[in-house]
C-alpha cells in the first residue's frame, strides 16, 4: 500500500527539546508523546504572550495598583489556580465588589514571609 492509500502519518509539531507533539509518538501510532487540556494549553499560550509582550515593551509599562487573578498569575509567573491556593491559604487581597485585588508587592512579601511552606 502507497503512502498516498489508507491511513495518513500523523502530523507533529516538533519542539525545541526534541519533544513531540501529535497523535502518535514514534514507532507506535496509538500513543501520544505527551497530552495537555485546552485549559493548560490557553494557560501556556496566555503566559507566552504576556511575555512576549513584556520582552517587546521593556520595563517602560507601569505596573497597575491592583492586579487582578490573571495579572497575578502572570506577575509572578504562576498558574492561577496557585494564585486562588495561595489567596486561600492566607495570601493579602483585597475585594473590589465581588472579584479579588492584588497589591504585588504586599503579596511578594507574604510569600517571602509566611507563604513559601
Amino acid at each position: 500500500m502507497g503512502e498516498s492509500e489508507g491511513r495518513a502519518r500523523p502530523k507533529y509539531l516538533r519542539m525545541g527539546d526534541g519533544a513531540r507533539v501529535g497523535e502518535g509518538a514514534p514507532g507506535n501510532d496509538n500513543e501520544p508523546a505527551f497530552t495537555v487540556s485546552r485549559g493548560e494549553l490557553a494557560e501556556l499560550v496566555r503566559g507566552a504572550a504576556a511575555l512576549a509582550v513584556r520582552e517587546a515593551l521593556g520595563d517602560g509599562l507601569p505596573t497597575p495598583a491592583l492586579l487582578d487573578r490573571e495579572g497575578l498569575s502572570i506577575a509572578l509567573g504562576c498558574s492561577g489556580s496557585l494564585v486562588d491556593k495561595l489567596r486561600r491559604r492566607g495570601m493579602p487581597h483585597l475585594r473590589l465588589g465581588d472579584s479579588p485585588r492584588f497589591e504585588l508587592e504586599r503579596c511578594l512579601e507574604w510569600i517571602r514571609k509566611d507563604g513559601a511552606a
